[in-house]
């Protein structure tokens, strides 16, 4: 009954979580010692990062915006390429700084949700490989552990890696990010070493504390069949395992809540391989269309994903990445809509939600595709830095004020 009338009144359920997410070497600017800020020099017409949006000095400002905005939590990242500069030395100043961050967020009343690695890496551990050696993993572990020790007293939920199909889907099958290898075999190799990585960091940081919550961030797509023909079928299949099911697999028992990203539905067919799966995703994300390999925004793509996640996960799901390139913001506040309707949906037929972070909380880095993209809540002016939320991040802070959904 009272799922019924939590439907009818279009509530979500107490304490849900409301927020945003930003990433370190999207905000945070001059990550000088990771292979992307290599990588961006040393490349010809590569977007530069630069000072990016100058959170690393401004996260208070860009705190208050938050909280300004009615969020009570905030999903970040933490730079390894800062911490350890170099192999073995962890900076102090650098543990400090974030000590600061996290200790600000606390401060502004906001729940706190911390991934240790969002696709950048020192440039030392590049060198030795990064991913696609298995014996690199025990610097990861280390790294682990030295944040878990330094920061859990204000990490409220644990990210250990995010979105390890998406970094080998442009890392080693399309070849537009570092290390620029187009490598099937390659990219398989380094999404089970990721899954390694992130059972190796979740025994780490319970080790430290038991009683941490440790999750991945896991991109999810709802793919389906383009056509009843059976080759359709069988690549929807095996497209759908290799992307979302894989990872879930390796990792069973190793979620203490879920985390997920999820942006597109996709519908698979021949063509989605000849042409779709090489090109960039954030240009398909752009305005939501991308119907020239038939990927697009479908908000009831998020309902399918979390049902599915309820019955083989079974554990209780964050969305902490969900979002669009709008820069005139013309459809952000119907997407938002759109997915939380769905999702609301979910939750009245007991699917267990308990939060929903928007990507992202200001425009930022968006790796290969430079400053470009506009992702967020916040406008920034690149010229001044200046910060201005747009009006669909004001809608957003009225549900999230209510609690629930306008009738």
């Amino acid at each position: 009954r009272n799922r019924s009338i939590g439907y009818m009144t279009r509530k979500f359920p107490d304490k849900f979580l409301w927020g945003a997410s930003t990433a370190a070497h999207q905000v945070e600017g001059n990550n000088i010692y990771s292979d992307w800020w290599a990588w961006e020099q040393n490349i010809p017409d590569r977007p530069k990062s630069g000072v990016a949006c100058n959170h690393y000095k401004l996260y208070k400002q860009d705190f208050a915006l938050a909280k300004s905005l009615k969020h009570n939590v905030h999903r970040l990242s933490v730079e390894w390429a800062r911490i350890e500069p170099t192999e073995g030395y962890f900076d102090e100043k650098e543990i400090k700084h974030y000590k600061e961050v996290l200790q600000e967020l606390r401060n502004q009343g906001m729940k706190i949700i911390l991934t240790l690695w969002h696709f950048s890496l020192p440039k030392w551990f590049a060198d030795k490989g990064g991913f696609e050696k298995l014996g690199n993993v025990r610097y990861f572990e280390r790294y682990v552990e030295t944040c878990g020790k330094n920061f859990g007293e204000w990490v409220d939920y644990w990210v250990t890696i995010n979105e390890p199909n998406t970094y080998i889907s442009f890392a080693y099958l399309n070849g537009m990010r570092p290390p620029q290898k187009i490598n099937f075999l390659a990219g398989t190799k380094v999404y089970l070493i990721l899954s390694w990585a992130h059972r190796r960091a979740y025994g780490a940081l319970h080790r430290l504390n038991p009683k941490f919550l440790i999750s991945a961030a896991h991109q999810m797509t709802d793919f389906y069949p383009a056509s009843r023909n059976a080759i359709d079928k069988w690549l929807c299949g095996v497209t759908n395992f290799y992307v979302n099911d894989l990872f879930l697999l390796m990792n069973r028992g190793c979620f203490d809540y879920f985390g997920l990203n999820y942006y597109l539905r996709i519908s698979v067919s021949l063509k989605f391989f000849v042409t779709g799966i090489t090109n960039s995703l954030l240009k398909d994300i752009s305005m939501g269309v991308g119907e020239a390999v038939g990927w697009k925004m479908d908000p009831e793509g998020l309902y399918n994903i979390v049902k599915k996640l309820q019955k083989e996960i079974g554990k209780p799901i964050i969305i902490l990445e969900n979002g669009v390139d709008d820069a005139k913001d013309l459809m952000r506040q119907k997407l938002i809509m759109g997915h939380l309707e769905w999702l609301h949906k979910a939750i009245a037929e007991g699917v267990d939600i308990f939060g929903y972070l928007h990507w992202s909380l200001i425009d930022n880095f968006e790796w290969h595709s430079g400053f470009e993209p506009r992702f967020g809540l916040v406008e920034m002016d690149y010229s001044n830095l200046k910060r201005t939320p747009r009006p669909s991040a004001l809608v957003y802070a009225e549900i999230i004020k209510n609690n629930k959904l306008p009738g």
